[in-house]
């Protein structure tokens, strides 16, 4: 078995914080039907926005190690790189590996991409939002809609990185 990737091996770390944290959220404050409910949703969002944190770094990790393949940017540091820049990156390759092909996607409307702007809506003190008359009303939850946490489909986010953690090691493991 070959030595395996120190980014990929840093992704998996990041991914097991989520899992914790989520599991967590779950024991501690997943019971709807407990009185106090309501009144922890600010615990809820917390460990919310921690685990969107974790599941970026893991992005980040795994994004490393996947360029780390290709020829062209196998020598590029791209942790101080801005996701618009990574993408950029890998918009400008000739060739692309299943991998990287599907973190371009993710990237440009997936799941990496509501992340993101996740994390740039979760400094409450910093922005604000317009309230519309129109956005005052309550609305129905629809699958795209990730303004409430409490809707926000963490566990098959998890799930998903998982995955392409998986199928990124099984692709390395082959070179």
């Amino acid at each position: 078995m070959a030595v395996q990737d120190p980014w990929l091996k840093a992704s998996q770390h990041r991914l097991a914080f989520s899992k914790s944290l989520w599991d967590d959220l779950l024991a501690n404050y997943g019971d709807m039907d407990d009185p106090q409910y309501w009144r922890q949703r600010p615990q809820r969002m917390a460990y919310q926005y921690a685990i969107i944190d974790h599941l970026l770094a893991a992005a980040k990790h795994l994004t490393q190690a996947i360029l780390k393949q290709l020829a062209n940017t196998r020598f590029d540091d791209i942790s101080r790189l801005t996701w618009v820049e990574i993408e950029n990156l890998l918009v400008q390759q000739e060739f692309l590996s299943p991998e990287a092909q599907h973190i371009l996607l993710l990237l440009q409307k997936g799941d990496w991409s509501a992340w993101i702007q996740l994390q740039g809506e979760s400094d409450f003190s910093v922005i604000t939002k317009p309230q519309t008359q129109a956005g005052q009303l309550i609305t129905s939850h629809s699958e795209d809609d990730l303004s409430n946490p409490d809707h926000w489909p963490v566990s098959s986010w998890l799930k998903a990185m998982q995955s392409l953690q998986t199928s990124t090691r099984e692709s390395m493991e082959e070179c």
